[in-house]
């Protein structure tokens, strides 16, 4: 123990600093920001040092997310075609945007990066979401949901996600969460709107937030 932090929680907390130290070296915004808010992840539930906002978890890696996506836009960035691209030297970064026709069945992986993606189909059953040291938003006010029910499966660790959802779908969360938040925005009622659309949210997030917003 030190003070009152666990070794373990000591030792992770050392090697988030050094990656967001390394990561600000090469201007990797996402890995600079992520293991700051897993930093301060730590501190709030594990111990007395800040004060404890359990409940707001969400929002410390919501900011972060904010913060890595506005960096990499203020920084060195370009934009060619859906893909943004800015270059430091013999360093390149990339910045996608997603939007194509998709199937039944969508599958995003992020790895310290960024990417928004448009959701566009007209069987919506399933989408699977996985980021580490990243962050994605999604909009699925593209989608239609031809039966009662779909799922959108979250997997993150140090990862950010921002989520549009469509008025008429009902979210129900069963994400498994360690040192982990989600916020629903405006969630409507069940049968508040017509044709209501029952969509499960599953998952694990380990030092994560998910920030979902009705449109």
């Amino acid at each position: 123990m030190v003070g009152d932090l666990n070794i373990g929680w000591v030792v992770l907390s050392a090697l988030l600093g050094g990656l967001a130290l390394g990561c600000l070296l090469d201007l990797q915004w996402f890995g600079v920001f992520l293991p700051l808010a897993g930093i301060a992840t730590i501190l709030n539930t594990q111990t007395s040092y800040l004060p404890q906002i359990d409940g707001h978890i969400g929002a410390i890696w919501i900011v972060a997310s904010l913060l890595s996506i506005g960096f990499t836009i203020l920084f060195h960035r370009s934009w060619h075609g859906h893909i943004g691209v800015w270059s430091d030297g013999d360093h390149h970064h990339y910045d996608k945007v997603i939007d194509q026709p998709d199937d039944g069945d969508v599958f995003v992986k992020v790895n310290m990066g960024s990417t928004i993606k448009y959701v566009n189909t007209d069987d919506f059953r399933r989408a699977v979401l996985k980021a580490n040291l990243g962050g994605i938003t999604a909009y699925f006010d593209g989608a239609n949901i031809k039966g009662d029910k779909a799922e959108i499966i979250v997997d993150g660790s140090l990862a950010g996600f921002e989520l549009y959802i469509p008025r008429n779908w009902d979210i129900v969360d069963n994400i498994k969460r360690n040192a982990a938040g989600v916020d629903i925005k405006n969630h409507r009622p069940r049968g508040d709107a017509k044709n209501v659309k029952t969509v499960t949210l599953s998952g694990k997030i380990d030092l994560s937030g998910v920030d979902i917003k009705y449109i």
